[in-house]
């Protein structure tokens, strides 16, 4: 695959993560949040951390991309968000509610049996929300 291409999916999976953030942003402050979208949110930012990797790790990409945006230092940006990454990874694992052996508490029984997905306020995901924030902040 050609350097041009592999920063086009760089860029597209950086992308991809910011415009998810904002999404989970945006439905946090608008309301309750499902336990469900969640884990599933930080689910898909591993994997898309996982080919940033990938992409970062490319030989000759940061020489191609100082020829062809000489102001961009993109092994500082990967790195950036990177960071950002981990650190909203981070925040949803320490605050997620788990069982004391460690299993997610995703969903909670109905008193007919049925069960539905924890959900969280949007008071209760506030510091949710600068995280994403800061995440976001950090993907142009």
């Amino acid at each position: 695959m050609s350097l041009a291409k592999v920063f086009d999916q760089g860029m597209s999976i950086a992308g991809q993560i910011k415009t998810s953030a904002q999404s989970l942003r945006d439905q946090s402050a608008a309301g309750p949040v499902s336990a469900t979208n969640i884990v599933g949110y930080v689910s898909s930012l591993a994997s898309q951390r996982d080919q940033m990797a990938v992409v970062a790790a490319t030989t000759g990409l940061g020489a191609y991309v100082q020829t062809q945006f000489p102001g961009l230092d993109i092994a500082a940006a990967y790195a950036t968000m990177i960071a950002q990454v981990d650190a909203t990874v981070a925040w949803i694992r320490a605050n997620f509610p788990v069982a004391g052996t460690g299993e997610l508490l995703e969903r909670k029984f109905l008193t007919d049996g049925r069960t539905t997905p924890n959900t969280f306020s949007t008071a209760s995901l506030a510091n949710l929300r600068t995280t994403l924030d800061a995440l976001i902040a950090t993907i142009d």
